[in-house]
């Protein structure tokens, strides 16, 4: 059975509001998160470093990254039964960003010889969402064949892979991200 993994974007809306999320992601969502054994079998968590000059005008994500990989994606949280989560310390400050993909890389374009301990590693996470009745088998060839191409000419890239998203109905969160698909890049 291949492994996926749910990965979450969270924007913060309210810098004021950082300390506070801070203690709350340490001393309890990330325990509630645990909790999910033998669903969650992996639980990575990251923060974004600064950003380039323009990224926020390009959807950028500013507070942190989560990876829940999983074995079977219909045994996620919420859909075989919720175990309460302790609520978020501020209202109205996170907006996050939901996107399931297979845990292996589905294209592999650049790199897979290279070790990580011969370099830092940034890494650049960057979600599609296709565009409302587009051809998503156009939009993929898209990928594939021309914006992969131009990624790979990036000076100084020396990784680069990608996963095509799993498509599902339902969501793997009590949370609907509705409001983000209306306002885009102006989160």
């Amino acid at each position: 059975m291949p492994m996926e993994k749910m990965v979450i974007f969270h924007n913060l809306l309210d810098e004021n509001a950082r300390p506070a999320m801070e203690r709350w992601f340490r001393r309890s969502h990330v325990p509630d998160v645990l909790t999910q054994y033998p669903w969650t079998n992996r639980y990575l968590l990251y923060r974004p470093v600064p950003a380039p000059e323009g990224a926020k005008d390009a959807g950028l994500y500013t507070y942190r990254i989560h990876e829940n990989w999983a074995y079977d994606i219909s045994l996620r949280r919420g859909h075989k039964g919720l175990i309460g989560m302790t609520p978020e310390p501020c209202q109205n400050v996170i907006k996050a960003d939901i996107v399931h993909i297979p845990a292996e890389p589905t294209e592999d374009f650049l790199g897979a010889d290279w070790s990580y301990e011969q370099h830092p590693i940034l890494r650049w996470v960057i979600a599609y969402r296709y565009p409302q009745n587009a051809d998503k088998e156009a939009c993929d060839r898209f990928f594939l064949d021309v914006q992969a191409k131009e990624i790979m000419q990036i000076p100084g890239l020396i990784r680069f892979f990608s996963h095509k998203a799993v498509e599902f109905e339902g969501s793997a969160l009590p949370i609907t991200t509705d409001d983000n698909k209306e306002e885009g890049s102006e989160k």
